[in-house]
């Protein structure tokens, strides 16, 4: 058995039992113990060699599985190559024992050389430690360290502050924590420890809060180690759970998921903001100060043209002064200075809630364009947007459990002030096309906004309703009242309404349409939440922003606005274009045939479209209508998706049919129209991704020749390929797929004509075929589907209707359906495949 499988055994026996950093040192003196033992039987006692560790190694703060990292110190390349056989068997048989190591063999001298070209060499040397051989020569390199000390103290703070911001600055995720290199993990803590080492000063005495985040981080390592048996240092979702349950099996106490991660986060974030402020501490104390820069910025802050500094009394005596510094800070656009920030954060126990003058000054900073964000950010990492919104500090650092959300709570909150800031300073989104005319956005309103939209979350209940009463208690203490004050309740209750709407109804429905606008006052509001939607997408996760997603929210807000400007002369317009549309046809094909056609077409096919989509589709059927076959076309368009136009004959099958083969054809399907019973047939339109050519002419080829049940057997043949099984284990007497994890939900009040389906669960090849076969071997029919999928989870609705009776569905359908629709889920399409009567 190698040393490290025996140290993860011992850490799982001690841990929970003893102090961590005193486990950590007896991990660090097994690894020792065995490696010098290794020494003395390769090396021995010879003259001008010896072994010193640095790193973990050399701090004596190991974790079970950390990398072994020494260096071998030689007193000249003599030496070295005179026992390089010894040397390389040493090195070979520490390899054997711990797995992994990293070392090097240098002369002192080589050493500093490169020390000074490599900061991680420079920054191992301020933890490195004698361990075994001939100590003169360690003593050489401490001697070379102490005579190049002060002429290194510059070069060497530039070279690990570089290091630390090209680190940190990789890590965007903050959902999923590096608990090593991200900001605040061990790597910033181990950098305070070499600052403290270039000056001495009160500001590197710890405090009790910051070793118990230190302890709270490391032992976190420790349990990754011992579940993982590798140098694993990144919190991914997927671990989380084996977490809680190791602690459970150990301590007997049961962890709250969001609770456990929301510590860890607050832990890295006070390490973080503790490394920033040393940081910033030492630099000002080894750079040449420039007296001349010396300014005054009213009573009681002075400024160097960097930092902006307090004297921390009047702080006590007039708390707003502690909103007021970060406003003077946002104008000249300096930084709060190290000393000022540090004895901030020593300050307890205020509460600006009820400080008028502190109200004020808080939202000249909201409304002010230019660093809000920024600023905002530094409020909370000093604890000061607490002391005037106590509300925040439960969502300060609040993990968010779910995906696609990258960032705690507050920092989410936070990031959308910067779009917000973003958009309104005239940098336009990326994908969005359509802007309002920003004169008519209160800013006050749209920043508080962005700012409080997500505050409910945490508790049990609907985080927008929650976030709106809580809302109405801060903006009241603001001195916000009357209309500003329901506008900006509205908003934070309603802000996931334009998203929802544009990804899980049908925008041209127009009952469903004016419900939605109904609801809003006037169009400031709207104006106002369309860009808190685009704002809050970004700031949610920037890499799940899309152009179909933009395009949603575009052509949502557009329709709406239109309808709330010009009312009831929507449907005028609607009726002129239905002409224009019939006479332009008639051009091409026999007036009968035209007049039938259009006659057939509903509604809510005749106002989805713009005018030139709708000729187009119009055209396309009448084609092959007269010519009585199948047609298909295909349009790559702007939105980074691909349309493809789907007319037949009228059958229960025909979009079960379209759905799988497209699946087969490797595209993920975003949304769908179908239009039905058009002179005996019909047309289906799908927007997919990806924007493939091949693919979609791949489509056609299976298409034209087509059969369900050779369909449905390549569809299960494809998901075993995927690995996914499906049914029912006769072992377990379980569904494979669980059922507690699917939610279907029926509405039958939405729409005026269709029953809307939503179906959330846990996202798999081929599920949106096996789900649309559910509906429509029922009896039913679909007429518009939105495909929505977040990582792993599926949000996909569907407006169907009775296919017989063309009629909502009844409470004893939706019940009958709800069932069929959990087997499609948990079962997919099986074969030998009874096909339905009315099929």
């Amino acid at each position: 058995m190698k040393i490290r499988e025996e140290i993860i055994q011992l850490a799982e026996s001690k841990i929970f039992q003893e102090d961590i950093l005193k486990i950590s040192e007896l991990i660090t003196q097994l690894y020792e113990d065995k490696i010098t033992e290794i020494y003395k039987q390769e090396i021995g006692d010879v003259d001008g060699i010896c072994l010193s560790a640095f790193g973990s190694f050399g701090r004596k703060t190991m974790a079970p599985c950390s990398d072994i990292d020494f260096i071998i110190l030689t007193s000249s390349t003599e030496i070295s190559d005179k026992f390089s056989n010894r040397i390389s068997s040493f090195i070979a048989k520490v390899w054997d024992v711990v797995s992994k190591a990293e070392f090097s063999v240098r002369t002192p001298a080589e050493t500093m050389k490169i020390a000074l070209e490599d900061v991680k060499v420079l920054s191992y040397l301020s933890d490195i430690r004698f361990i075994a051989g001939d100590l003169r020569v360690f003593n050489q390199l401490i001697y070379i360290l102490e005579q190049e000390k002060e002429q290194l103290k510059i070069d060497f703070f530039s070279k690990i502050a570089q290091d630390r911001k090209k680190r940190i600055s990789k890590f965007k995720v903050m959902s999923e924590p590096d608990l090593k290199k991200s900001p605040g993990g061990l790597d910033d803590f181990f950098f305070i420890n070499s600052l403290s080492k270039l000056i001495t000063d009160e500001v590197f005495v710890y405090t009790d809060e910051i070793k118990s985040d230190f302890k709270r981080v490391l032992e976190t390592r420790f349990i990754l180690h011992i579940l993982q048996k590798r140098n694993s240092n990144v919190i991914h979702s997927g671990i989380i759970e084996e977490i809680l349950n190791f602690k459970k099996r150990k301590t007997g106490k049961v962890f709250n998921p969001r609770d456990f991660m929301t510590k860890i986060i607050s832990s890295m974030q006070r390490i973080k903001v503790y490394a920033d402020i040393a940081q910033n501490f030492v630099k000002k104390k080894i750079f040449p100060q420039h007296p001349e820069l010396i300014t005054s910025l009213g009573k009681d802050y002075i400024s160097d043209g960097e930092f902006i500094y307090a004297d921390i009394e009047s702080f006590k005596k007039e708390p707003w002064r502690m909103v007021e510094i970060f406003k003077l800070a946002k104008e000249n656009n300096l930084e709060i200075a190290p000393e000022t920030a540090y004895q901030m954060l020593k300050i307890k126990n205020v509460n600006l809630t009820h400080d008028q003058k502190a109200s004020e000054i808080f939202l000249d900073i909201m409304t002010d364009l230019g660093g809000i964000a920024k600023t905002l950010m530094k409020m909370k990492e000093l604890g000061v947007l607490e002391k005037i919104i106590p509300e925040f500090s439960k969502v300060s650092n609040l993990y968010q459990l779910f995906p696609p959300h990258i960032y705690p709570v507050g920092t989410h909150l936070i990031k959308c002030v910067e779009e917000t800031e973003k958009i309104l300073s005239g940098i336009r989104p990326q994908y969005i096309e359509i802007l309002p005319d920003f004169a008519e956005i209160d800013k006050k309103i749209i920043f508080l906004s962005a700012f409080l939209h997500d505050i409910g979350k945490g508790s049990r209940q609907d985080h927008s309703e929650v976030g709106e009463k809580l809302t109405e208690k801060i903006a009241q203490r603001l001195g916000i009242v009357g209309y500003e004050l329901e506008r900006l309740k509205f908003i934070v209750k309603n802000h996931l309404s334009l998203s929802h709407f544009s990804q899980r109804r049908d925008m041209h429905d127009t009952s469903s349409l004016e419900k939605f606008v109904s609801s809003f006052p006037d169009r400031m509001t709207l104006n106002t939440l369309y860009i808190i939607t685009i704002a809050d997408a970004i700031a949610t996760n920037p890499s799940n922003w899309n152009e179909w997603k933009a395009h949603l929210i575009q052509e949502v807000y557009s329709r709406a606005d239109e309808m709330m400007r010009k009312g009831l002369e929507y449907t005028e317009e609607e009726r002129i274009d239905i002409l224009m549309l019939s006479d332009e046809l008639k051009n091409f094909f026999p007036a009968e045939i035209v007049d039938n056609f259009v006659s057939s077409l509903s509604q809510k096919f005749l106002s989805f479209f713009n005018y030139d989509r709708l000729f187009r589709y119009s055209m396309a059927f009448l084609k092959a209508y007269t010519q009585q076959k199948e047609f298909i076309t295909y349009t790559k368009r702007d939105e980074g998706v691909i349309e493809i136009v789907v007319i037949g004959k009228d059958s229960q099958t025909f979009i079960a049919e379209c759905a799988g083969t497209l699946f087969l054809s490797g595209f993920n399907i975003l949304s769908l129209f179908s239009e039905s019973g058009v002179m005996e047939m019909a047309i289906n339109i799908f927007w997919v991704q990806p924007p493939d050519k091949s693919k979609a002419e791949k489509f056609k080829k299976m298409f034209y020749r087509r059969d369900l049940k050779e369909i449905i057997l390549k569809v299960q043949e494809k998901r075993k390929n995927f690995g996914i099984e499906m049914g029912y284990d006769s072992k377990t007497k379980r569904y494979r797929r669980k059922k507690e994890d699917i939610a279907i939900v029926f509405d039958n009040n939405f729409s005026e004509n269709y029953t809307i389906v939503e179906v959330y669960c846990s996202d798999r090849p081929g599920l949106l075929f096996d789900i649309s076969c559910a509906i429509l071997f029922s009896g039913f029919e679909i007429s518009v589907a939105k495909i929505s999928t977040r990582e792993n989870k599926v949000a996909d609705i569907f407006y169907i209707r009775d296919r017989a009776k063309m009629k909502k569905l009844s409470e004893e359908q939706c019940a009958k359906l709800k069932i069929e629709i959990e087997k499609s889920i948990t079962q997919g399409v099986q074969l030998p495949l009874q096909l339905p009567a009315h099929l």
